[in-house]
């Protein structure tokens, strides 16, 4: 019934329509992160979620492990609150283990979904992503840890989709129980399973990466903190902070943040894919970091928006700083704020009320000539937006609301928002909408995330160029870096490089938009490293005619070289030839599935049909 289901709605309203809105699914794995402490807290964890739809359906939330199951009714205009047990979805302070706590949300229509983390003046929101819209491959940020205390620690948990799912650990800090900051590892779970892990104390998950084994497999990832202190553990008061995060291949290079109504600054942290990012703001350069190295300013009341540009793909989250009163209204949230690609056309979302009243608002942002179609419910609110100080051609407003169930909508184009809410000794915050719109280039079939320095080619080598793509493609203007470009409007290309050097390769992504407008999604970028077929003259230039890839590596090691009578060989530690072949295409793929972990020699060598046998090209390779 489920794939009939599935079946009609692509009919009824196309491929298009299914991507409009990444947010809204009827399928979802959600999960509940640590949050804070039992010994200082003032109640016990009381997690819920709310369901919200454009129309009526029914569902059902379930731990598929412990059989436990609810239903629930979506009535149009109104929000469906389910109450979860802690021995359904929560671990307090467990960490660096599968744990069977993910809870799965199926509805007869479409709906979306918000995770509450409760525990009364510990309280933050997330809004779910559905099994449509998750990714294989993940940035994570989180914010620094609060302390030593055991409530203090950043947390992360990941959800398998499906059954024997192997994710690949790269973290940016230690564990509470013994896994290390750079050490890669690897966990295989089974559909609904989590893997939570929480940081050492003063530590934080920004900038680590999980990422699937077998990319046609999907995980959900949440990460937060047990307690936030922000800006830094001088803070008085805490407050827990939790969001869902978007596949690598969402992420965004343009983004207008909005400061918080009734807070005197905000806490903005840019975390990059990335290497060697540079980071604009308002037009002017201000920091160039790596991946493990987030960029953090301040928003202040005086400049109630920014507009933030990054030459690599990024993730900006907007965090709410805390109080000095403990009478003050609001303290730490985090929310991720959707980048400028990632616009929408509507959002359905509920407001949260809680043991402390709340006040609600919610910031928008979209283009300056759209903002006259911008709604409100019932109300346009297009005389709220003022223009945003840093690129005018964008504007932006920041609107209270009454506690229930609202929908923003904009007839005239997209825009992004967040919504958030204030109480004394608590704060929340989510992301309403996000297009989740995947943007992925490939080369020679080689995922170019997988590949941060780029890939080696040689010269006059024909490379195979395609862009992968979960939306209807417009156009892609493509700058291959050596002077010529193209526009074309499918997703596959071709180019071949006449000279050595290395070049920047990019693409400029346009969508269709909901009224048949081409609208910007996205850009795409490698560096393409060409080399010289000749040996004599690549060794007289110090430059490499081979490479391995990907290093580290796993179940495949791939050397690519435009030798032509050459020969591939691999060594063991001990000196032993484990592998050797003649190479025959530009690219040799090696299967090691068997190989035990630990660092192997290989070594490319050529003239062997004339046995006048030169080391072209060695190097280490790293199994996993």
């Amino acid at each position: 019934m489920k794939n009939n289901f599935l079946i009609m709605l692509l009919l009824l309203f196309g491929a298009s329509h299914l991507f409009a809105q990444g947010t809204v699914g009827t399928d979802f794995w959600v999960t509940l992160l640590p949050n804070g402490d039992e010994e200082h807290s003032q109640s016990p964890m009381e997690p819920f979620l709310k369901i919200t739809g454009e129309r009526p359906c029914s569902g059902t939330v379930a731990n598929p492990f412990t059989g436990w199951s609810v239903p629930f009714e979506v009535v149009e205009g109104q929000a469906a609150t389910i109450d979860i047990p802690l021995e359904q979805a929560y671990a307090q302070d467990t960490s660096d283990c599968v744990l069977e706590t993910a809870l799965r949300v199926v509805a007869s229509d479409s709906i979306s979904v918000f995770v509450a983390d409760y525990r009364r003046g510990s309280f933050d929101v997330s809004c779910a992503l559905p099994v449509s819209s998750l990714g294989s491959d993940y940035l994570v940020q989180t914010f620094n840890s609060a302390g030593d205390q055991e409530g203090e620690r950043a947390a992360l948990s990941v959800i398998a989709v499906a059954d024997n799912t192997t994710v690949d650990f790269l973290l940016s800090c230690d564990t509470k129980y013994g896994h290390h900051a750079n050490e890669p590892f690897s966990v295989t779970l089974q559909a609904g399973q989590c893997y939570q892990l929480q940081s050492a104390n003063y530590q934080n998950f920004n900038g680590s990466r999980v990422s699937v084994r077998n990319r046609k497999q999907k995980i959900a990832v949440f990460a937060g903190n047990r307690n936030l202190a922000v800006p830094d553990i001088s803070t008085m008061y805490l407050d827990h902070s939790q969001e869902q995060m978007m596949p690598a291949t969402a992420l965004g290079r343009r983004f207008v943040v909005t400061q918080t109504l009734q807070r005197d600054n905000d806490w903005v942290r840019i975390t990059t894919l990335k290497d060697h990012c540079k980071i604009w703001q308002n037009g002017t350069l201000i920091g160039n970091i790596n991946t493990n190295q987030p960029y953090d300013l301040v928003l202040s009341a005086n400049e109630p928006a920014l507009f933030l540009e990054t030459s690599e793909p990024a993730m900006v989250g907007l965090y709410f700083t805390g109080c000095g009163d403990p009478w003050s209204v609001g303290d730490p949230a985090m929310v991720v704020i959707p980048p400028l690609e990632q616009q929408v056309e509507n959002a359905n979302f509920c407001t949260f009320n809680t043991y402390y009243s709340h006040t609600h608002f919610t910031n928008i942002v979209c283009e300056t000539a759209h903002v006259s179609g911008m709604m409100l419910d019932s109300t346009n609110i297009a005389e709220q937006f003022d223009l945003v100080p840093g690129n005018t051609e964008y504007s932006y407003a920041r609107v209270p609301l009454t506690n229930g169930v609202h929908r923003l909508s904009n007839s005239a184009g997209g825009f992004i928002s967040h919504v958030y809410g204030h109480g004394i000794y608590e704060g929340y915050a989510f992301s309403p909408a996000s297009m989740t719109l995947a943007s992925e280039l490939t080369v020679n079939n080689e995922p170019e995330l997988e590949h941060p320095e780029g890939f080696e080619a040689a010269i006059d080598e024909m490379l195979s160029l395609k862009l992968l793509l979960n939306y209807n493609l417009s156009e892609a203007h493509w700058d291959f870096g050596d002077g010529s470009t193209a526009i074309e409007t499918g997703t596959s290309m071709q180019h071949n490089y006449l000279s050595e050097g290395d070049f920047n390769l990019s693409c400029d992504i346009y969508r269709i938009g909901h009224q048949g407008q081409s609208i910007f999604a996205g850009r795409v970028s490698t560096i393409i490293h060409i080399q010289p077929n000749d040996l004599d003259e690549a060794h007289d230039n110090g430059l490499k005619v081979a490479i391995a890839y990907p290093n580290p590596g796993k179940d495949v090691l791939n050397i690519r070289t435009g030798l032509q009578d050459a020969r591939v060989e691999v060594y063991d530690m001990s000196g032993r030839m484990v592998y050797g072949q003649e190479i025959t295409e530009n690219v040799t793929s090696i299967n090691a599935e068997g190989w035990p972990a630990g660092t192997y020699i290989w070594k490319v060598v050529a003239g062997t049909s004339t046995g006048s046998v030169t080391e072209a090209e060695s190097g280490k390779w790293i199994k996993q």
